[in-house]
């Protein structure tokens, strides 16, 4: 026999095994597999189908049922756990699904409170002034002026003040408590915010950092006397390309100042609006007077910017930021903030743009 030719005798008796083989192997199925034919009926009929399943008709509908769940499990933890290291944390979750989840801000409001107790009774003075801190920021958030006002006043009544105050968390807390005490425009809030900034004056009296104390009275100062309709601006300074500018001798044109920032997304929002009304409106008289809020280091961009967007009117730029004394003897706090000053001098509008813009210099440029 040639040795490369295979032996086939091997392939025989694979053959002639094969079929008691496979008898074998169907012996051995049939005995692991119980016969269809002993069942009992209840066992071959499929299950009964189980309770239909409540359907969400809508996302919101999954949002509030998550909400619900979630508030369930947390107040079950919370009450099962009132000394827990994370109670707080439990507490803020409950009010961000109040609040985000099923959208009942009386309820929310309600577990800010329940915050705030928690924390007097338990808490530390520096854990205490972090979470007020944390609770303003909430009311802040759903629009509760009053009790974030509230807050505030607590927060101020743990601040240390005289020669050792931390000017940093002073200056916070009345920055926010002044700005919405003046924002009311209520009487009554308006002589409370002069009240204390006098009051503040007079404890920080021997505070060491005099340039720290002097930056911040002055913006506190811009904020209790606001640029309010009616009244007027003194604003000069030396624009970006080399322009003096001085409202004052602008009398009897009609001009627009804008405090805004490039960082600010409304405030370049609103710019080809300004630019349409300048454009539309320049030849017969109108002026627009641009100060940026941008801060130390952002000149290069600040100018690139007006390049690109093609904006020819003059420009302030002291790399200040909010700092920026023109915008801290104006009050401003927020920005994009617009002044529409009339051929007399006086403001005639704020927040002026668009539409708007346009319809109220069409009627002073007649």
């Amino acid at each position: 026999m040639n040795p490369t030719t295979p032996n086939p005798k091997p392939a025989r008796t694979l053959s002639r095994r094969a079929p008691f083989l496979a008898a074998a192997a169907s012996l051995l199925l049939a005995a692991c597999l119980p016969c269809a034919a002993q069942r009992p009926e209840s066992e071959t009929s499929p299950p009964s189908p189980a309770a239909p399943i409540a359907v969400d008709k809508s996302l919101a509908d999954i949002n509030r049922r998550i909400a619900t769940d979630k508030i369930k499990a947390l107040e079950a933890y919370v009450a099962a756990n009132p000394n827990a290291s994370d109670v707080r944390e439990g507490l803020m979750h409950i009010f961000m699904s109040y609040r985000d989840g099923l959208g009942d801000k009386a309820r929310a409001v309600a577990t800010l409170e329940r915050q705030y107790d928690f924390l007097a009774a338990k808490a530390d003075a520096s854990e205490l002034k972090e979470g007020l801190r944390f609770l303003f920021q909430c009311y802040v958030g759903i629009e509760d002026e009053e009790r974030a006002m509230a807050i505030l006043e607590k927060e101020h009544a743990l601040l240390a003040r005289g020669a050792d105050s931390d000017l940093g968390a002073l200056w916070e807390n009345l920055r926010d408590w002044v700005y919405r005490l003046m924002k009311s425009k209520q009487e009554v809030n308006v002589a409370k915010a002069k009240s204390i900034v006098a009051q503040a004056r007079k404890e920080l009296a021997g505070h060491p950092n005099a340039g720290g104390k002097a930056q911040m009275f002055a913006e506190l100062e811009g904020m209790l006397t606001p640029a309010v309709i009616g009244g007027t601006l003194e604003i000069a300074f030396t624009a970006l390309d080399g322009t003096k500018v001085d409202l004052a001798a602008m009398k009897g044109k009609v001009v627009l100042v804008d405090f805004w920032a490039t960082w600010c997304g409304p405030c370049v929002a609103s710019l080809p609006g300004i630019k349409a009304a300048y454009d539309k409106f320049h030849d017969k008289g109108f002026e627009v007077i641009g100060i940026s809020l941008d801060g130390a280091g952002d000149k290069a961009k600040v100018e690139s910017f007006l390049k690109n967007k093609m904006l020819p009117w003059p420009q302030s730029f002291d790399g200040k930021g909010w700092s920026t004394p023109l915008a801290v003897k104006c009050g401003i706090t927020a920005i994009p903030a617009t002044f529409l000053i009339g051929k007399d001098g006086k403001i005639v509008a704020t927040h002026a743009g668009g539409e708007e813009l346009e319809a109220k210099l069409a009627e002073l440029l007649k």
